[in-house]
């Protein structure tokens, strides 16, 4: 098998769709740059390159087809799968893919299901039987399909050895009756959702500055030697299904990292699937209690000096751990290290994180963002994550402001992982015992409020929100609209410090 990935300007995501590409056999993956032209895209080929990706750079931009088409004419596989810059491939469903075809003589091309994501996640179904008159009107169902190279080079479906939108190749076939197999089972890849018009150039180049790094060369892949590792990472499973292997596999950096997946309690067989999948890739999967439990128990089974902690819904941005951990280094006094993330909503929102540990903050609110970067000996002083049912994190931020550790931040134009956002997730279920888990946490850490005080003097909260704080946050009950409030504020940057 072949997969083609033509990219232009499409630093954000190439590199993400080309390590979702998990299968049992070989696999060609030719990355074609269509001429692209910002910098950071740029950089993240030059790095797929000496990563060992084959990557053809064209001289000037000539459209998703014509990338394509030289992507095929530099591959002699038999079976075909292009696959979109900003779109991922779901692990084994090539394979599963190929063997429906060999099984298959006279079928052209196999179409699967999809997965379409953003705020949330939709499948796509796909039709068993592809006759004629079901794609007059394009192919609308997926945007992904396994195809025989004979029936290319023959130019059924669209001339000899061009490699077009999947719907005129499939209509093509119809019309020559060439058969096309449907349904491998499960989702063949993920479809980004498309946002109401593409971003131009410019936002990409935006978004592009804000994340910073480009994607980093993995040098310890999962089961090879990982030697002493500089950084764990702790991914929490809580039956998530397929968005666990997402997450496990997002962790790209430049240096050996210890990817530790914890599974806590009951799951579906979509989860245990997923888990079995990142058990076989040499992912060391762990079960424990929820919460607080969870961390804890991976913890022990690391000796890394860093830990950065993730859910299942986040996605690491590749190369920022490193970072994070350079900074740990260059200031021994620092407990953890802050960084930025992104929201994925219908539009991606970068979430700045405070700029220090903020005693008086943090006795209202916890801004800080979920995943970030402890220094384990901090965390060892502190006794860890405490707090079993919930607010564990902010509960360690208190504990951390209370022992007067301090903190760096990897930089405002610098995100650390990207936050996909899940209705009804556990986050948004705290609503509801807010109040009482809040006086919970008073109780906890009475020399921390018993300083707010001296904290109200210290802290770099300008005198407004110093008086607001206390109003807006702390025990009061959280209402539903709250959620729709900050929205409406996110679009002008009011309140929450934010950048679309």
């Amino acid at each position: 098998m072949t997969v083609i990935i033509p990219c232009f300007d499409d630093g954000l995501y190439v590199a993400q769709a080309a390590h979702s590409i998990v299968e049992p056999e070989p696999v060609e993956i030719v990355i074609v740059d269509d001429g692209s032209s910002d910098e950071y895209t740029l950089d993240v080929l030059g790095r797929l390159e000496r990563e060992g990706f084959r990557v053809i750079h064209l001289s000037e931009n000539g459209g998703v087809a014509d990338a394509r088409t030289a992507g095929l004419a530099q591959t002699s596989a038999r079976y075909v799968f292009p696959l979109d810059a900003d779109d991922l491939a779901e692990p084994g469903a090539l394979a599963a893919m190929a063997d429906l075809l060999d099984a298959s003589p006279d079928a052209a091309v196999c179409l699967g299901d999809f997965i379409e994501f953003h705020e949330n996640e939709r499948v796509g179904l796909v039709s068993k039987s592809h006759q004629l008159p079901q794609l007059d009107d394009g192919d609308r169902r997926s945007p992904r399909a396994l195809l025989r190279r004979e029936q290319l080079a023959d130019g059924s479906g669209s001339g000899a050895g061009k490699l077009l939108h999947l719907g005129e190749h499939v209509i093509g076939f119809a019309r020559q009756g060439v058969l096309a197999r449907g349904g491998a089972g499960s989702p063949t890849g993920r479809a980004r959702a498309p946002r109401k018009r593409p971003p131009s150039v410019q936002e990409r180049r935006a978004l592009a500055e804000a994340l910073g790094a480009a994607s980093r060369v993995r040098t310890v892949a999962p089961g090879q030697d990982q030697g002493q590792a500089r950084v764990a990472v702790i991914v929490l499973c809580d039956d998530d299904g397929e968005a666990i292997g997402q997450a496990a596999r997002s962790v790209d950096e430049r240096e050996p990292v210890d990817v530790i997946i914890v599974e806590s309690g009951a799951h579906g067989p979509a989860t245990a699937t997923a888990l079995e999948q990142l058990r076989d890739q040499g992912y060391e999967v762990l079960v424990a209690g929820p919460g607080a439990d969870s961390i804890q128990t991976a913890l022990a089974a690391t000796a890394a000096r860093y830990v950065f902690v993730m859910s299942a819904c986040d996605l690491a941005v590749p190369g920022a751990l490193s970072d994070m951990a350079d900074r740990l280094d260059a200031d021994p006094s620092a407990g953890g290290c802050l960084g930025n993330y992104i929201e994925l909503r219908r539009a991606q929102l970068v979430r700045a994180a405070p700029p220090r540990v903020d005693p008086y903050r943090l006795a209202y609110t916890n801004e800080y963002p979920n995943s970030q970067m402890y220094r384990r000996s901090d965390l060892e002083d502190v006794g860890g994550w405490m707090v079993s049912e919930s607010f564990e994190d902010w509960d360690l931020w208190m504990s951390l402001a209370e022992r007067g550790a301090g903190s760096v931040h990897l930089g405002q134009g610098r995100p650390v992982y990207r936050w996909r956002i899940h209705k009804g997730r556990r986050s948004q279920e705290l609503r509801r015992k807010h109040r009482r888990l809040y006086l919970g946490l008073r109780d906890r850490h009475p020399e921390l409020f018993g300083g707010l005080r001296e904290h109200r003097r210290e802290t770099d909260l300008s005198r407004l929100r110093r008086v607001l704080y206390p109003i807006v946050y702390g025990a009061r009950p959280r209402l539903s609209i709250e959620q729709w409030i900050k929205n409406q504020l996110d679009r002008f940057g009011i309140w929450t410090a934010a950048q679309r």
